[in-house]
């Protein structure tokens, strides 16, 4: 996918992108530079999807993202509150 960078210096994430990203307005990236690459890095994750598997509720799959030790501990404790 082809974007433009205008006077300003910015460049606009499309639609698509930043709805299979789950990003939203605010969302803060790090920029990283490796040669002449741009990467954009979400600081934060975003929220995942949970579905319903035989009655007991599972997270959604999404490509690209990973789910850490972290991440588990931290829903485990949010649904004890």
């Amino acid at each position: 996918m082809r974007v433009t960078m205008d006077r300003a210096g910015r460049v606009v994430l499309p639609k698509p992108l930043r709805e299979q990203l789950g990003l939203d307005e605010g969302a803060q990236f790090e920029v990283v530079i490796e040669g002449w690459t741009v990467r954009l890095e979400p600081l934060l994750r975003p929220a995942r999807a949970v579905v319903d598997v035989d009655g007991w509720p599972v997270l959604a799959e999404q490509p690209g993202v990973a789910l850490t030790d972290d991440d588990v501990r931290s829903l485990r404790e949010a649904d004890r509150r």
